[in-house]
């Protein structure tokens, strides 16, 4: 029985190492390449076979996942070659500021294949997939790209052998280079004569300088990399600037740029290529205030800036290169930190929400241009929570948004305890009705949305970018909201944000053309001025956990992968119903040997057969004074045989294991460690009071044990037992 079981799993395991199936993700993958102004030594390299050699017979198929970071830099995308000095070279030529193209060498003697690449091609994300077969015994080289397809029948390629293939700068002895284009690879897969795949990197690693063959057991190497998975998770620092504090910002995703507005001058930031231009203004903008917001129309070439209600919103004519007259008066305010939008189908302003005089407002406010007044909007259907700093996001449907958050409270008034909010609404402009999808409870950790965009995608979310509140010296992370179910996750690292009401300010868009998100930080700079920090974040983004797993997926046959998706559960159903039956065999079998047993017992000594217990077992007691239990469910029982563990909160669990963990030797844990670990994002004073407050809580709950003190020494805190106490 175990020889068939074993050789039973054994097949098994057999059928799956030689799949080796698991999870795919092709979005998040890729290694970028460093490339010039940067010095040779830091150019990046990928090396497929620094340890051993491809053999090439008859046919041979190289394929693989590209995007032009930077389209002005010459240089090589792969080279092929062997010890015999034959080679195989795809160079990028940059021969316009519109126009690149690849051309493919052999043995030093240009072929007819040349690929032209289109300026819309040469966008970083933007990925294309390459396709080259090379037939060895008639000297033709095919070659696909996308649906493009291009050929030469008159290639030498006769002593090709064993061959090596390196990306980007070659270090080898053989054909050197350090010609490297700005770019990212993914994907690789090299496949044999009869198109079977025989290797496959998917290049999906976040740290390291070894990259995984899927397939085969060839083991890349790579020199300076840049692993594009961290690039989803951890936010990238593009740029900074400096304009007036009462200056803003506002995104054009359709000419791809991002306006900053000063009082007399719009700086345009071109994300593609970070160029900068400043266009000095005719005239002064109005309205002078430090907590603007602007909104860039794309078909009326128009800048709107919203100040407060009532005020005028000002609009600013990019063909005239001025702003428009209106009037401002900075101390009329009606409601501060109110969420504007801009309504393209009915060409009107709306102001959501907002507070003054300790009260927190539900209100829709609508603008009319030609007016330039304020009117309330009458909203049919559920009733919004009054709040501040609401997010608010424009869908695919004329005349619908989004409303998600914000801070209030059910009666607007601020004495009886504003909170974070997290409900969900849909508001539909043409007939104004208001429709709450669902609300969320039990929230992990508490944030106020910023700002907040939306993204094309099979499964519709909200993106936010939002922040704890309480501080002053805080951080921004970028959350994304399920619109299906009440379920929101964070995607993103974090951004240190210095958070002050009037003068601070962050900013979120999505930008289709290079699938990033595009976030922009304003903080103050000292004096009249103000400092804005530009960072992005690829498309899609991820969460922490998924930088620690390895994706392993074999792309034989890209696209079907759910097929072996459905061949494991199979399997693991089949292998788990064989364990099922030997088990219940098993417990049959022994049954029946019992009752052969007792029988045989009976027969001998003529009595009725029982069952022969251990006088050696003892059933343990575990005390239920003066304990604590950390295994399981987290467990404390005072001097009295009381359980108290429900008067431990979170943060005093949490308080009490680091001083258990790192504080039982005579050092004990610092006074810093325990900010370091609880309260990373306050303030020294912040912290010293938080901790000094939640340290005499846990000392007063420990007043009820004997055998167990927190005693502090010498700026450290240490538990100190006796022999009374269990833990």
């Amino acid at each position: 029985m175990k020889s068939q079981s074993g050789i039973f799993l054994g097949l098994i395991l057999l059928f799956l190492f030689s799949h080796k199936i698991s999870s795919q993700n092709l979005f998040h993958s890729g290694l970028l390449f460093t490339a010039a102004p940067s010095p040779k030594e830091q150019r990046t390299s990928l090396d497929l076979t620094y340890n051993s050699s491809v053999t090439a017979r008859f046919r041979f198929s190289l394929e693989f996942d590209f995007a032009i970071w930077n389209r002005d830099q010459f240089g090589y995308i792969f080279r092929i070659f062997d010890k015999e000095h034959h080679n195989i070279d795809l160079v990028y030529i940059p021969e316009s500021s519109t126009l690149a193209v690849l051309k493919l060498v052999v043995n030093e003697q240009l072929t007819t294949i040349n690929i032209p690449l289109a300026e819309n091609k040469l966008v970083r994300n933007n990925w294309l997939h390459l396709s080259l077969t090379f037939d060895l015994e008639h000297g033709k080289v095919d070659c696909t790209l996308e649906k493009q397809t291009f050929n030469d029948d008159h290639v030498v390629l006769d002593g090709f052998r064993k061959v090596n293939i390196c990306f980007g700068a070659n270090r080898s002895i053989n054909f050197p280079t350090t010609d490297v284009p700005r770019m990212a690879i993914r994907n690789i897969r090299i496949a044999d004569y009869n198109n079977k795949s025989r290797h496959n990197w998917l290049l999906n690693e976040s740290e390291g300088d070894k990259a995984s063959d899927l397939v085969g057991n060839l083991t890349a190497r790579t020199t300076n990399p840049n692993w594009l998975l961290n690039n989803h998770f951890f936010w990238t620092k593009k740029d900074e600037l400096k304009l007036e504090a009462s200056s803003g910002i506002a995104f054009d995703t359709v000419q791809n740029r991002i306006l900053f507005i000063g009082k007399h001058k719009v700086v345009s930031y071109d994300i593609i290529n970070s160029n900068i231009e400043e266009q000095k203004v005719d005239n002064y903008k109005p309205s002078n205030l430090q907590s603007e917001t602007y909104y860039y129309s794309f078909p009326e070439k128009k800048i709107f800036c919203f100040s407060t209600v009532p005020n005028d919103i000002h609009v600013y004519n990019e063909n005239d290169n001025e702003w428009e007259k209106g009037t401002f008066n900075s101390e009329t305010s009606q409601a501060v930190n109110s969420t504007f939008f801009l309504n393209d189908q009915d060409k009107s302003a709306y102001s959501l929400g907002g507070y003054h005089n300790y009260k927190y407002y539900d209100y829709l406010m609508r603008y009319s241009f030609p007016e330039k007044s304020w009117k309330q909007a009458i909203l049919n259907g559920d009733k919004l929570v009054p709040r501040s700093y609401a997010a608010v996001a424009k869908t695919k449907k004329n005349g619908e948004f989004l409303i998600f958050g914000g801070y209030g409270n059910a009666s607007g008034q601020q004495e009886l305890g504003p909170q974070c909010l997290y409900d969900l609404y849909s508001l539909n402009l043409n007939d104004m009705t208001l429709e709450k999808k669902w609300n969320m409870e039990n929230v992990s950790e508490n944030f106020i949305p910023m700002s907040s965009t939306t993204v094309p995608e099979q499964t519709p979310a909200l993106y936010v970018l939002g922040f704890p509140p309480f501080l002053n010296g805080t951080y921004l992370k970028l959350y994304r909201i399920s619109l299906e179910k009440p379920e929101y996750s964070a995607v993103s690292d974090t951004m240190h944000f210095y958070f002050d009401e009037e003068r601070s300010k962050a900013s979120l868009s999505f930008f289709n053309k290079t699938k990033e998100f595009f976030a922009v930080i304003k903080t103050p700079a000292g004096g009249d001025s103000t400092s804005y920090k530009i960072f992005t974040l690829n498309y899609p983004p991820i969460n922490r956990s998924m930088l620690s797993i390895t994706f392993k997926t074999v792309l034989s046959n890209p696209g079907n992968w759910i097929i072996k998706v459905i061949w494991m559960v199979g399997v693991f159903s089949l292998v788990f119903l064989y364990l099922l039956i030997l088990l219940l065999r098993k417990l049959h079998m022994a049954e029946e040997s019992l009752e052969d047993d007792n029988r045989l017992n009976s027969l001998v000594t003529d009595k009725i057969p029982r069952r022969i217990e251990n006088p050696e077992k003892r059933l343990v007691e575990l005390p239920r004074r003066n304990a604590i239990y950390l295994f399981g469910e987290f467990r404390v029982y005072d001097n009295d045989g009381l359980e108290i563990s429900n008067r431990f909160t979170t943060k005093l669990r949490q308080l009490f294991l680091s001083i258990l963990l790192l504080g039982t030797d005579e050092k004990g844990i610092t006074n810093e460690k325990l900010n370091n670990i609880h309260w990373t994002y306050h303030t020294p004073e912040s912290a010293k009071n938080n901790r000094n407050v939640n340290v005499k809580k846990l000392r007063d709950l420990m007043v009820n044990l004997k055998g167990i003190q927190v005693i502090h020494m010498d700026g450290s805190w240490i538990l100190k037992f006796s022999k009374e106490f269990f833990l």
